[in-house]
Protein backbone atom coordinates (compact mmCIF):
# COMPACT_ATOMS: atom_id res chain seq x y z
CA UNK A 1 0.00 0.00 0.00
CA UNK A 2 1.35 3.34 -0.69
CA UNK A 3 0.94 6.29 1.89
CA UNK A 4 -0.42 9.28 0.11
CA UNK A 5 1.86 12.21 1.34
CA UNK A 6 -0.48 14.88 0.34
CA UNK A 7 -4.22 14.99 -0.19
CA UNK A 8 -4.06 14.42 -3.66
CA UNK A 9 -2.59 11.40 -3.51
CA UNK A 10 -5.83 9.34 -1.02
CA UNK A 11 -7.13 6.38 -3.25
CA UNK A 12 -9.73 4.41 -2.34
CA UNK A 13 -7.69 1.75 -1.93
CA UNK A 14 -5.97 3.22 0.97
CA UNK A 15 -9.00 4.46 2.35
CA UNK A 16 -10.00 0.64 2.40
CA UNK A 17 -7.08 -0.27 4.15
CA UNK A 18 -7.31 2.01 7.09
CA UNK A 19 -10.72 1.72 7.59
CA UNK A 20 -10.44 -1.85 7.74
CA UNK A 21 -7.67 -1.61 10.15
CA UNK A 22 -10.09 1.04 11.98
CA UNK A 23 -13.22 -1.79 12.12
CA UNK A 24 -10.80 -4.48 13.00
CA UNK A 25 -10.10 -2.89 16.53
CA UNK A 26 -13.73 -3.72 17.60
CA UNK A 27 -14.88 -6.41 14.36
CA UNK A 28 -11.30 -8.80 14.00
CA UNK A 29 -13.18 -9.85 10.38
CA UNK A 30 -14.08 -6.43 9.70
CA UNK A 31 -13.37 -5.01 6.19
CA UNK A 32 -14.63 -2.08 4.45
CA UNK A 33 -15.62 -1.52 1.14
CA UNK A 34 -15.46 1.90 -0.18
CA UNK A 35 -18.41 3.20 -2.65
CA UNK A 36 -17.40 7.01 -2.88
CA UNK A 37 -15.70 9.68 -1.27
CA UNK A 38 -14.70 13.11 -1.92
CA UNK A 39 -11.67 15.09 -0.23
CA UNK A 40 -11.94 18.93 0.22
CA UNK A 41 -9.71 21.35 2.01
CA UNK A 42 -9.73 20.71 5.98
CA UNK A 43 -8.86 24.89 7.11
CA UNK A 44 -8.32 27.75 5.22
CA UNK A 45 -4.51 29.01 4.21
CA UNK A 46 -3.25 31.00 7.29
CA UNK A 47 -4.89 28.61 9.71
CA UNK A 48 -2.35 25.75 9.79
CA UNK A 49 1.26 26.67 9.45
CA UNK A 50 3.04 23.07 10.17
CA UNK A 51 0.59 20.89 8.23
CA UNK A 52 -2.04 20.19 4.92
CA UNK A 53 -5.45 19.60 6.88
CA UNK A 54 -8.06 17.38 4.70
CA UNK A 55 -11.48 16.39 5.21
CA UNK A 56 -12.33 13.47 3.55
CA UNK A 57 -16.50 12.16 3.58
CA UNK A 58 -16.84 8.31 2.57
CA UNK A 59 -19.61 5.82 2.68
CA UNK A 60 -19.16 2.24 2.11
CA UNK A 61 -19.72 -1.31 3.62
CA UNK A 62 -18.47 -2.94 6.26
CA UNK A 63 -18.36 -6.64 6.42
CA UNK A 64 -17.80 -9.19 8.77
CA UNK A 65 -15.43 -12.40 6.97
CA UNK A 66 -17.28 -15.08 8.97
CA UNK A 67 -21.17 -13.50 7.12
CA UNK A 68 -21.83 -12.56 4.30
CA UNK A 69 -25.41 -11.49 5.69
CA UNK A 70 -23.36 -8.92 7.89
CA UNK A 71 -23.64 -5.79 5.28
CA UNK A 72 -23.56 -2.71 6.88
CA UNK A 73 -23.89 0.37 5.05
CA UNK A 74 -21.49 3.12 6.69
CA UNK A 75 -20.36 6.53 6.31
CA UNK A 76 -17.19 7.89 7.73
CA UNK A 77 -16.10 11.58 8.40
CA UNK A 78 -12.21 11.98 8.67
CA UNK A 79 -9.94 14.66 9.44
CA UNK A 80 -6.34 14.24 7.84
CA UNK A 81 -3.44 15.58 8.30
CA UNK A 82 -0.04 15.63 6.63
CA UNK A 83 3.24 17.50 6.73
CA UNK A 84 3.68 20.58 4.79
CA UNK A 85 7.23 21.59 2.94
CA UNK A 86 9.76 20.35 1.24
CA UNK A 87 11.87 16.93 1.77
CA UNK A 88 14.47 18.30 3.84
CA UNK A 89 11.73 20.68 5.50
CA UNK A 90 9.69 17.73 6.19
CA UNK A 91 12.53 15.52 7.46
CA UNK A 92 13.52 18.62 9.57
CA UNK A 93 9.89 18.60 11.42
CA UNK A 94 10.81 14.56 12.03
CA UNK A 95 14.23 15.46 13.98
CA UNK A 96 12.44 17.76 16.23
CA UNK A 97 9.79 14.88 16.60
CA UNK A 98 6.60 16.98 17.14
CA UNK A 99 4.66 15.11 14.72
CA UNK A 100 6.12 11.49 16.58
CA UNK A 101 4.55 13.36 19.45
CA UNK A 102 1.46 14.05 18.05
CA UNK A 103 0.90 10.59 16.53
CA UNK A 104 1.34 9.12 19.83
CA UNK A 105 -1.01 11.75 22.01
CA UNK A 106 -3.68 10.41 19.87
CA UNK A 107 -3.13 6.64 19.49
CA UNK A 108 -1.71 6.35 22.99
CA UNK A 109 -1.00 8.67 25.79
CA UNK A 110 -4.44 10.23 25.82
CA UNK A 111 -5.72 7.11 26.05
CA UNK A 112 -3.25 6.04 29.46
CA UNK A 113 -4.02 9.48 31.27
CA UNK A 114 -7.55 8.78 30.47
CA UNK A 115 -7.01 5.32 32.20
CA UNK A 116 -5.35 6.57 34.32
CA UNK A 117 -7.68 9.16 35.78
CA UNK A 118 -10.64 7.02 35.63
CA UNK A 119 -9.41 4.18 37.97
CA UNK A 120 -8.47 6.70 40.10
CA UNK A 121 -11.33 9.49 40.25
CA UNK A 122 -13.94 7.62 38.59
CA UNK A 123 -13.29 9.49 35.36
CA UNK A 124 -13.81 13.05 36.48
CA UNK A 125 -11.23 14.77 34.81
CA UNK A 126 -11.54 13.17 31.34
CA UNK A 127 -9.23 14.90 28.59
CA UNK A 128 -11.32 14.65 25.35
CA UNK A 129 -9.61 14.92 22.09
CA UNK A 130 -10.98 13.70 18.65
CA UNK A 131 -11.09 9.67 17.94
CA UNK A 132 -7.84 8.08 16.35
CA UNK A 133 -8.69 6.51 13.63
CA UNK A 134 -5.40 5.51 11.59
CA UNK A 135 -1.52 7.20 12.20
CA UNK A 136 1.87 6.12 10.56
CA UNK A 137 5.34 8.04 11.50
CA UNK A 138 8.46 6.55 9.74
CA UNK A 139 11.35 7.81 7.83
CA UNK A 140 9.11 8.08 4.65
CA UNK A 141 5.53 8.51 5.68
CA UNK A 142 3.95 10.63 7.70
CA UNK A 143 0.03 10.19 8.25
CA UNK A 144 -2.47 11.11 11.15
CA UNK A 145 -6.33 10.51 11.01
CA UNK A 146 -8.91 11.48 13.30
CA UNK A 147 -12.72 11.69 12.95
CA UNK A 148 -14.05 14.67 11.83
CA UNK A 149 -15.74 16.72 14.82
CA UNK A 150 -17.75 18.83 12.60
CA UNK A 151 -20.09 15.69 11.75
CA UNK A 152 -20.64 15.59 15.24
CA UNK A 153 -21.55 19.45 15.63
CA UNK A 154 -18.60 21.00 16.78
CA UNK A 155 -17.18 24.36 15.95
CA UNK A 156 -14.58 26.55 16.48
CA UNK A 157 -14.93 30.29 17.22
CA UNK A 158 -13.91 32.83 15.50
CA UNK A 159 -10.45 33.80 16.25
CA UNK A 160 -10.78 37.78 15.38
CA UNK A 161 -13.25 38.35 17.83
CA UNK A 162 -11.41 36.45 20.86
CA UNK A 163 -12.91 33.85 23.18
CA UNK A 164 -15.90 35.85 25.48
CA UNK A 165 -16.07 34.57 29.40
CA UNK A 166 -17.87 30.98 29.01
CA UNK A 167 -15.71 29.57 26.66
CA UNK A 168 -12.59 30.85 28.06
CA UNK A 169 -13.80 29.44 31.26
CA UNK A 170 -14.26 25.96 29.79
CA UNK A 171 -10.83 26.24 27.83
CA UNK A 172 -9.18 26.83 30.80
CA UNK A 173 -10.91 24.31 32.90
CA UNK A 174 -9.81 21.41 30.82
CA UNK A 175 -6.31 22.67 30.27
CA UNK A 176 -6.29 22.66 34.02
CA UNK A 177 -7.02 18.72 33.70
CA UNK A 178 -4.91 17.85 31.27
CA UNK A 179 -1.95 19.31 33.51
CA UNK A 180 -3.40 17.76 36.27
CA UNK A 181 -3.42 14.74 35.24
CA UNK A 182 -0.72 14.25 33.76
CA UNK A 183 1.63 15.78 36.29
CA UNK A 184 -0.13 12.97 38.70
CA UNK A 185 0.31 10.16 36.57
CA UNK A 186 4.56 11.45 35.40
CA UNK A 187 4.74 11.07 39.44
CA UNK A 188 3.51 7.60 39.73
CA UNK A 189 4.87 5.86 36.30
CA UNK A 190 8.24 6.08 34.19
CA UNK A 191 6.59 7.83 31.33
CA UNK A 192 9.94 8.89 28.97
CA UNK A 193 11.33 5.49 29.82
CA UNK A 194 7.99 4.43 27.67
CA UNK A 195 7.37 7.76 25.33
CA UNK A 196 11.37 8.54 24.72
CA UNK A 197 10.24 11.08 21.87
CA UNK A 198 9.11 13.24 24.65
CA UNK A 199 12.56 13.58 25.49
CA UNK A 200 13.95 16.80 24.50
CA UNK A 201 17.85 18.03 24.30
CA UNK A 202 19.13 21.17 26.24
CA UNK A 203 20.08 22.68 23.15
CA UNK A 204 16.99 23.13 21.85
CA UNK A 205 16.34 25.53 25.33
CA UNK A 206 19.68 27.65 24.15
CA UNK A 207 17.93 27.26 20.47
CA UNK A 208 14.83 28.92 21.49
CA UNK A 209 16.40 31.79 23.61
CA UNK A 210 18.05 32.82 21.01
CA UNK A 211 14.58 32.45 18.61
CA UNK A 212 12.96 34.55 20.98
CA UNK A 213 15.73 37.31 21.02
CA UNK A 214 15.56 37.33 17.32
CA UNK A 215 11.96 37.64 17.67
CA UNK A 216 12.16 40.78 19.71
CA UNK A 217 14.37 42.00 16.97
CA UNK A 218 11.62 41.74 14.61
CA UNK A 219 8.53 43.28 16.56
CA UNK A 220 10.89 46.24 16.68
CA UNK A 221 11.55 46.59 13.45
CA UNK A 222 8.02 45.72 12.79
CA UNK A 223 6.50 48.53 15.18
CA UNK A 224 8.67 51.18 13.72
CA UNK A 225 5.53 52.98 12.59
CA UNK A 226 4.41 53.02 16.27
CA UNK A 227 7.86 54.22 17.59
CA UNK A 228 6.77 57.46 18.79
CA UNK A 229 3.36 56.69 20.27
CA UNK A 230 4.74 53.86 22.40
CA UNK A 231 8.42 55.56 22.64
CA UNK A 232 8.93 54.75 26.68
CA UNK A 233 7.28 51.10 25.95
CA UNK A 234 9.96 50.00 23.03
CA UNK A 235 13.02 51.34 24.60
CA UNK A 236 12.61 49.55 27.91
CA UNK A 237 11.73 46.63 25.81
CA UNK A 238 15.13 47.30 23.84
CA UNK A 239 17.27 48.00 26.83
CA UNK A 240 16.34 44.95 28.96
CA UNK A 241 15.98 42.44 25.74
CA UNK A 242 19.27 40.29 27.02
CA UNK A 243 18.07 39.96 30.70
CA UNK A 244 14.52 39.07 29.16
CA UNK A 245 15.64 36.48 27.37
CA UNK A 246 18.23 35.30 30.15
CA UNK A 247 14.62 35.06 32.22
CA UNK A 248 13.10 32.95 29.64
CA UNK A 249 16.24 30.79 29.14
CA UNK A 250 15.18 29.57 32.61
CA UNK A 251 12.15 28.14 31.95
CA UNK A 252 13.66 24.78 31.12
CA UNK A 253 11.78 22.12 28.96
CA UNK A 254 13.73 18.95 31.14
CA UNK A 255 10.92 17.73 33.70
CA UNK A 256 13.48 17.16 36.01
CA UNK A 257 14.29 20.76 36.33
CA UNK A 258 10.71 21.55 36.56
CA UNK A 259 8.68 22.86 39.51
CA UNK A 260 5.78 20.87 37.81
CA UNK A 261 6.34 18.77 35.10
CA UNK A 262 3.34 18.14 33.17
CA UNK A 263 1.88 17.50 29.27
CA UNK A 264 1.62 20.53 28.14
CA UNK A 265 -0.38 21.21 24.75
CA UNK A 266 1.96 23.93 23.13
CA UNK A 267 -0.38 25.65 21.13
CA UNK A 268 -3.70 26.25 22.72
CA UNK A 269 -5.30 28.78 21.28
CA UNK A 270 -8.65 29.68 19.60
CA UNK A 271 -8.24 27.90 16.27
CA UNK A 272 -7.34 24.38 18.23
CA UNK A 273 -10.60 23.94 20.47
CA UNK A 274 -13.75 23.00 18.95
CA UNK A 275 -16.90 23.83 21.03
CA UNK A 276 -20.13 21.76 20.96
CA UNK A 277 -23.48 23.22 22.41
CA UNK A 278 -26.48 21.96 23.96
CA UNK A 279 -28.64 23.52 20.75
CA UNK A 280 -28.14 24.09 17.15
CA UNK A 281 -26.85 27.67 17.05
CA UNK A 282 -24.78 29.74 15.70
CA UNK A 283 -21.36 30.34 17.00
CA UNK A 284 -21.77 34.37 17.11
CA UNK A 285 -24.61 33.89 19.46
CA UNK A 286 -23.50 34.20 23.38
CA UNK A 287 -24.60 30.93 24.45
CA UNK A 288 -22.53 28.83 26.50
CA UNK A 289 -20.59 25.69 24.88
CA UNK A 290 -21.77 21.87 26.45
CA UNK A 291 -18.27 20.75 25.63
CA UNK A 292 -14.77 21.02 24.34
CA UNK A 293 -12.59 19.19 22.41
CA UNK A 294 -8.79 19.96 22.40
CA UNK A 295 -7.21 19.45 19.41
CA UNK A 296 -3.94 20.13 16.62
CA UNK A 297 -1.09 18.78 19.15
CA UNK A 298 1.64 19.30 17.15
CA UNK A 299 3.97 21.05 19.70
CA UNK A 300 2.68 19.11 22.42
CA UNK A 301 5.95 18.36 25.05
CA UNK A 302 6.68 18.61 28.49
CA UNK A 303 7.16 21.83 30.31
CA UNK A 304 6.02 24.78 32.72
CA UNK A 305 2.64 24.39 33.04
CA UNK A 306 2.38 28.32 33.27
CA UNK A 307 3.67 28.46 29.79
CA UNK A 308 0.03 27.02 28.64
CA UNK A 309 -1.61 29.15 30.44
CA UNK A 310 -0.07 32.21 29.21
CA UNK A 311 -0.28 31.18 25.82
CA UNK A 312 -3.91 30.14 26.05
CA UNK A 313 -4.82 33.85 27.42
CA UNK A 314 -2.75 36.09 25.51
CA UNK A 315 -3.64 34.38 21.98
CA UNK A 316 -7.19 33.82 22.89
CA UNK A 317 -8.83 36.77 24.28
CA UNK A 318 -8.95 40.64 23.99
CA UNK A 319 -7.77 43.28 26.61
CA UNK A 320 -11.60 44.19 27.75
CA UNK A 321 -11.93 41.10 28.80
CA UNK A 322 -8.87 40.73 30.34
CA UNK A 323 -9.32 43.88 32.40
CA UNK A 324 -13.02 42.59 33.93
CA UNK A 325 -12.12 38.51 34.27
CA UNK A 326 -8.52 37.76 34.35
CA UNK A 327 -8.43 37.28 37.92
CA UNK A 328 -11.68 35.00 37.97
CA UNK A 329 -10.04 32.96 35.15
CA UNK A 330 -6.87 32.49 37.05
CA UNK A 331 -8.45 31.55 40.08
CA UNK A 332 -10.68 29.09 38.22
CA UNK A 333 -7.45 27.29 36.99
CA UNK A 334 -5.57 27.26 39.97
CA UNK A 335 -8.90 25.37 41.79
CA UNK A 336 -9.33 23.11 39.05
CA UNK A 337 -5.79 21.76 39.49
CA UNK A 338 -5.45 21.80 42.94
CA UNK A 339 -8.74 19.86 43.37
CA UNK A 340 -7.96 17.59 40.58
CA UNK A 341 -4.14 17.01 41.83
CA UNK A 342 -5.47 16.77 45.17
CA UNK A 343 -7.91 14.01 43.93
CA UNK A 344 -5.57 11.94 42.28
CA UNK A 345 -3.51 11.53 44.81
CA UNK A 346 -0.55 13.90 44.36
CA UNK A 347 -0.56 16.96 46.46
CA UNK A 348 1.48 20.06 44.71
CA UNK A 349 3.50 21.35 47.75
CA UNK A 350 4.07 25.64 48.30
CA UNK A 351 1.38 26.21 45.62
CA UNK A 352 -1.04 28.25 47.01
CA UNK A 353 -2.81 31.31 45.34
CA UNK A 354 -0.58 33.33 46.60
CA UNK A 355 2.59 31.62 45.19
CA UNK A 356 0.93 30.35 41.74
CA UNK A 357 0.08 34.44 41.24
CA UNK A 358 4.03 34.69 41.55
CA UNK A 359 4.75 31.93 38.83
CA UNK A 360 2.21 33.58 36.80
CA UNK A 361 4.45 36.99 37.04
CA UNK A 362 7.82 35.18 36.26
CA UNK A 363 6.32 33.64 33.16
CA UNK A 364 4.45 36.58 31.98
CA UNK A 365 6.91 38.22 29.03
CA UNK A 366 6.20 34.19 27.49
CA UNK A 367 3.02 35.08 27.52
CA UNK A 368 3.33 38.68 25.70
CA UNK A 369 5.17 37.28 23.48
CA UNK A 370 3.73 34.20 21.95
CA UNK A 371 0.28 36.31 22.12
CA UNK A 372 1.99 39.02 19.36
CA UNK A 373 3.37 36.36 17.62
CA UNK A 374 0.33 34.22 17.19
CA UNK A 375 -1.96 37.06 16.40
CA UNK A 376 0.54 38.46 13.90
CA UNK A 377 0.37 35.52 12.15
CA UNK A 378 -2.77 34.52 12.57
CA UNK A 379 -4.67 37.42 12.00
CA UNK A 380 -3.02 39.09 8.98
CA UNK A 381 -3.44 38.94 5.72
CA UNK A 382 0.12 37.97 5.38
CA UNK A 383 -0.38 34.87 7.40
CA UNK A 384 -3.23 33.69 4.68
CA UNK A 385 -0.74 34.15 2.30
CA UNK A 386 1.93 31.62 4.15
CA UNK A 387 0.80 28.51 3.33
CA UNK A 388 0.15 29.09 -0.20
CA UNK A 389 3.98 29.92 -0.83
CA UNK A 390 4.80 26.55 1.22
CA UNK A 391 7.16 24.22 -0.60
CA UNK A 392 5.97 20.22 -1.04
CA UNK A 393 7.68 17.26 -2.32
CA UNK A 394 7.65 16.65 -6.18
CA UNK A 395 4.62 14.53 -7.34
CA UNK A 396 6.68 12.84 -9.97
CA UNK A 397 7.49 9.17 -8.00
CA UNK A 398 10.93 9.04 -8.67
CA UNK A 399 11.62 12.64 -8.17
CA UNK A 400 10.28 12.19 -5.21
CA UNK A 401 12.28 9.40 -4.12
CA UNK A 402 15.82 11.30 -4.99
CA UNK A 403 14.16 14.57 -2.50
CA UNK A 404 13.83 12.26 0.29
CA UNK A 405 16.98 10.14 0.22
CA UNK A 406 18.83 13.50 -0.28
CA UNK A 407 16.71 14.75 2.88
CA UNK A 408 17.84 12.13 4.97
CA UNK A 409 21.40 12.18 3.89
CA UNK A 410 21.42 15.67 4.92
CA UNK A 411 19.55 16.40 7.78
CA UNK A 412 21.74 14.77 10.29
CA UNK A 413 25.05 16.93 9.29
CA UNK A 414 22.42 19.89 9.06
CA UNK A 415 20.96 19.61 13.12
CA UNK A 416 23.96 18.99 14.22
CA UNK A 417 25.97 21.51 12.93
CA UNK A 418 22.61 24.23 14.15
CA UNK A 419 23.12 22.93 17.62
CA UNK A 420 26.80 23.81 17.76
CA UNK A 421 26.64 26.65 20.43
CA UNK A 422 28.53 28.79 17.58
CA UNK A 423 25.84 28.15 15.07
CA UNK A 424 22.65 28.69 17.39
CA UNK A 425 22.31 32.47 15.87
CA UNK A 426 22.07 31.60 12.58
CA UNK A 427 19.98 28.46 13.61
CA UNK A 428 17.46 30.70 15.63
CA UNK A 429 17.30 33.31 12.78
CA UNK A 430 16.20 30.07 10.22
CA UNK A 431 13.45 29.14 12.63
CA UNK A 432 11.90 32.48 12.63
CA UNK A 433 12.86 33.02 8.92
CA UNK A 434 8.99 31.56 7.61
CA UNK A 435 7.73 34.13 9.70
CA UNK A 436 9.31 37.03 9.37
CA UNK A 437 8.06 38.57 6.16
CA UNK A 438 4.85 37.91 7.95
CA UNK A 439 5.44 39.83 10.69
CA UNK A 440 7.35 42.45 8.99
CA UNK A 441 4.15 43.46 7.36
CA UNK A 442 2.53 44.42 10.66
CA UNK A 443 2.36 47.88 9.32
CA UNK A 444 -0.52 46.91 6.72
CA UNK A 445 -2.51 45.14 9.12
CA UNK A 446 -5.89 45.68 9.69
CA UNK A 447 -6.75 48.19 12.47
CA UNK A 448 -8.33 45.19 14.23
CA UNK A 449 -5.14 43.42 14.47
CA UNK A 450 -2.74 45.79 14.78
CA UNK A 451 -4.68 46.80 18.24
CA UNK A 452 -4.67 43.37 19.42
CA UNK A 453 -1.10 43.41 18.89
CA UNK A 454 -0.30 46.95 20.46
CA UNK A 455 -2.41 46.24 23.35
CA UNK A 456 -0.31 42.99 24.29
CA UNK A 457 2.73 45.24 24.45
CA UNK A 458 1.03 47.92 26.31
CA UNK A 459 -0.40 46.10 28.97
CA UNK A 460 2.87 43.76 29.26
CA UNK A 461 4.26 47.58 29.58
CA UNK A 462 2.37 48.64 31.75
CA UNK A 463 2.49 45.65 34.61
CA UNK A 464 6.18 45.65 34.07
CA UNK A 465 6.94 42.84 32.18
CA UNK A 466 9.49 44.41 30.56
CA UNK A 467 11.42 45.48 33.40
CA UNK A 468 13.56 43.90 35.32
Amino acid sequence: MTTPRKGSEITKEWLEVILTKYEAKTTPDASVQIITFLVNLGADPGNNFQAEVIKVAAEGYVRGVTSDSNNNHKHYNLFIKFLLGTALEQQGARMMNGHRRELLIYSDIIADLNDFQAKTSGDKYHINIPEFVYGICTDDDYVLVMKDLSADGYVTKNKHDGLDLPHILMATDRLARLHAVSYSFYKSHDFFHKYPSFTIAEQWTNMMKVFFSSLIDCFIKAAEFKKEEYKMLFSTLESNKEALIEKLGDMPMNPKKLKIPCLAHGDYWTNNMMFQYDNDVSTDQMFPPHNIMMIDWGNTMFRDPLLDLQYLIYTSTTLSLRKQHLEEILHHYHSTFTTATNDLGVRVDNWEFQDFMEDWKNTRFFGCLTGVMVNILSLSKAGGKYQKQKGSISSNKFKAKIEIKLSKLLIGPITKLFLLPSMQKVAGDMMLKPFKKIIMELESCDEKTQSRVFDLFNEAWQQGVFDV
